[in-house]
């Protein structure tokens, strides 16, 4: 257990690393049910570990996890397209479809190959290995007529012929997968896969009169999609000024330099209306705890949806502090280790997780900035309990700098 850091009373490091860490090496039948979705729970327990600081555990787990994480790559190439899969079921479900002449085969999915590659990036796995041809593919058949995304390839059938055959606009696709294809073509450096100016129009008609987002044109503003649609279109923004998109393809839409002005402006609540509307409902969400709708309960993972959604608008000093940390510290299971979704109830590793990553971004336990001392009260240099996230890609900003050389 990595030792070291004086932490306060209330927050229980240890017993965090512990709770991660008995996920990673078996996982509770109390979570069975999340079997097809174990590459995301993976990513949950790696990077809670990373923010952690707990160095030595994921060394000496990182031979084990790169090897599992690439045998879940989709190597079965129709149309090129590559990515990959959720969990070993849907590669033992490939194997056995092979062997039959009308077997279908399960596709590669978004938000799949979204936690595969951060996971490997927090392992500091070079990603030699990630077929980045088969995931531009994969980004370019899953965007639909709307500028949306769909989850996952629906049924990759052994005909060519019939390879979308149930592909259709009805299929699953929201708000979400937008932001695991932005979020995949930063980590790959390459946004080729994208009709960005598709995209931007589905993001904007997604807008609602409140100032958020919902997951799709003309349902509910909601905090989860209101941090996909923000970072999203933080990391457009960033591509855009890298010349990795056209400078010009938010010609026709609500500028996203007057969105994320690259200098903090004097009023943080100044600039655009749309910037204003949306710092405004985000700031709103706050009752102790963050809820992700209005009249609904605080809910500890929009620790890091609303909390991450106002950092990237440059609002975080917005917050009050004391008062989301107490409502998180209630939500902490004390005795085995993570976050619940609310006080009372049994902790789990998306709750543990995204509130962990919300709290690095609260000054009492991530530093200010990158891996700097933090200061106490009494002027002591003391080093952060927590490496502070980059909010628009979920992992360390330590790792994301090493990723694409600079912080998004």
């Amino acid at each position: 257990m990595d030792g070291g850091f004086t932490e306060p009373s209330d927050f229980q490091r240890t017993r965090h690393i512990k709770y991660f860490e008995r996920m990673l090496d078996g996982v509770p039948a109390a979570f069975a049910s999340q079997e097809p979705n174990l590459m995301t729970v993976v990513y949950f327990c790696v990077s809670g570990l990373d923010l952690l600081k707990a160095k030595e555990s994921l060394q000496k787990r990182k031979e084990t996890l790169v090897s599992f994480v690439y045998s879940l790559q989709c190597n079965y190439r129709l149309f090129g397209v590559g990515g990959f899969y959720g969990s070993l079921s849907d590669v033992s479900l490939n194997a056995v479809s092979l062997q039959s002449p009308h077997g279908f085969l399960p596709g590669p999915g978004l938000a799949r190959t979204y936690a595969t590659l951060c996971t490997l990036v927090i392992l500091e796995d070079n990603l030699s290995g990630v077929d980045r041809g088969g995931i531009r593919q994969l980004l370019r058949h899953s965007q639909s007529g709307s500028g949306s995304f769909h989850g996952a390839l629906n049924i990759l059938r052994k005909d060519p012929s019939t390879f979308f055959e149930a592909f259709s606009e009805d299929y699953e696709s929201d708000m979400r997968f937008v932001y695991c294809a932005c979020a995949i073509s930063e980590m790959t450096n390459d946004w080729s896969g994208i009709d960005v100016e598709k995209m931007l129009d589905f993001i904007w008609k997604s807008r609602t009169y409140e100032g958020g987002f919902a997951q799709v044109p003309g349902a509910e503003c909601h905090g989860g999609s209101t941090y996909c649609a923000v970072a999203s279109l933080f990391l457009l923004c960033t591509a855009k000024r890298k010349g990795l998109v056209p400078s010009d393809c938010d010609r026709s839409f609500p500028s996203l330099d007057e969105l994320f002005p690259a200098e903090r402006p004097a009023e943080i609540a100044s600039g655009s209306k749309e910037r204003m509307q949306l710092i405004r409902w985000l700031v709103l969400r706050q009752v102790r705890g963050f809820t992700g709708r209005p009249n609904k309960p605080e809910d500890s993972c929009y620790t890091f949806w609303i909390g991450a959604s106002l950092k990237m608008l440059g609002a975080s000093s917005f917050v009050d502090e004391r008062r989301l940390n107490a409502f998180c510290m209630e939500t902490q299971d004390a005795i085995i280790g993570g976050f619940a979704k609310w006080p009372s109830s049994r902790s789990d590793p998306m709750h543990a997780y995204l509130c962990i990553s919300g709290l690095s971004m609260l000054r009492r336990y991530g530093s200010s900035s990158r891996e700097e001392p933090d200061v106490s009260d009494e002027g002591v240099s003391q080093p952060a309990l927590l490496r502070p996230v980059n909010p628009a890609l979920n992992i360390s900003i330590q790792k994301s700098i090493k990723l694409l050389g600079k912080s998004s």
